[in-house]
């Protein structure tokens, strides 16, 4: 938290010491809901979730609709926490959400966008599917303002979980009219970039079927041809080659000898050069010869 400056770690140490303060139990909810929102904003602390939940608990006395966006954020930064505190899981939150946030009438979209979200994380997106649609309707139509801004973020967010490509970039580029319409330069810069993102990836995404589309009709036609490139495969080949080749000559070479061998000692007519008749040494000598060619060409091979 060095990057956020002495004046920031002075306000959140009077945030922590709230409660030795001596403030009611009102104010005790607002500043336990200031400090969930530094953590979730600014620092991205594990424990951001469940300091949300307990403002959230304690604003329901005395600030329903303040009470129900404080469980959004709850949701919010449980979603996003990479790491939160233990037993403290998306879905326990998402489920205490719709146990105990309380109803307010006329539901705004934040509140829309509460029970949505609460169902996503609780039942899954094919549970939530309906009612993100009508959380994201309504953030379309809602009145220009900061706060506008943050909860069509999350219904975007939401959209894309739920695979509603329609929504995805209306809620982005009403994001970016907000921005513009209310003075948040330093957010327009950032949301256009969003947009801009959400476009490339939703027109990839409704590329994809097409493509898979095309590919499985090319499979059906047997006109996909498949090339493996292997890196020396050549060289494989070849030294699989002369290592046939070699064998070849071993077995040619045994079996020159060894039939010159058995004539050699088995006629017993004709004129004998030691004990061997010599119609088979031509026989003999060509074995030996193909074998000493053999030996030298391994030696070779070797070094």
């Amino acid at each position: 938290m060095e990057f956020l400056g002495e004046g920031f770690r002075r306000a959140l140490a009077l945030l922590l010491s709230a409660r030795a303060r001596g403030l009611d139990d009102h104010l005790l909810a607002q500043a336990e809901l200031l400090r969930g929102q530094v953590e979730l904003y600014l620092t991205r602390e594990a424990d951001a979730p469940s300091l949300l939940l307990d403002a959230a608990r304690e604003l329901v006395r005395f600030d329903p609709r303040l009470a129900r966006e404080t469980y959004l954020e709850a949701l919010q930064a449980a979603g996003y926490a990479r790491n939160v505190e233990p037993g403290v899981t998306v879905n326990s939150i998402a489920r205490a959400v719709l146990a105990e946030a309380p109803l307010v009438e006329p539901a705004r979209p934040v509140d829309l966008l509460l029970d949505a979200m609460g169902r996503f994380y609780a039942d899954g997106a094919a549970a939530a599917t309906s009612s993100v649609r009508a959380a994201n309707e309504a953030l379309l139509m809602a009145p220009p303002s900061p706060e506008t801004v943050r909860w069509t973020v999350l219904g975007a967010k939401l959209a894309f979980e739920t695979f509603d490509d329609e929504l995805m970039m209306p809620l982005t580029e009403r994001a970016v009219e907000v921005v513009r319409q209310t003075g948040m330069v330093s957010v327009s810069v950032i949301a256009g970039r969003v947009r801009a993102d959400m476009q490339r990836f939703t027109e990839a995404m409704l590329e994809y079927p097409f493509q898979i589309s095309d590919l499985l009709n090319e499979f059906r036609d047997g006109e996909v041809k498949i090339t493996i490139n292997l890196e020396n495969f050549q060289d494989l080949i070849a030294k699989a080659q002369a290592s046939v080749n070699r064998v070849a000559l071993a077995v040619l070479a045994a079996a020159i000898f060894l039939g010159s061998a058995i004539i050699g000692a088995g006629v017993k007519d004709g004129p004998h050069l030691l004990g061997v008749n010599v119609l088979a040494l031509p026989g003999i000598a060509v074995g030996i010869v193909l074998a000493i060619l053999l030996l030298l060409s391994l030696f070779r091979s070797r070094g």
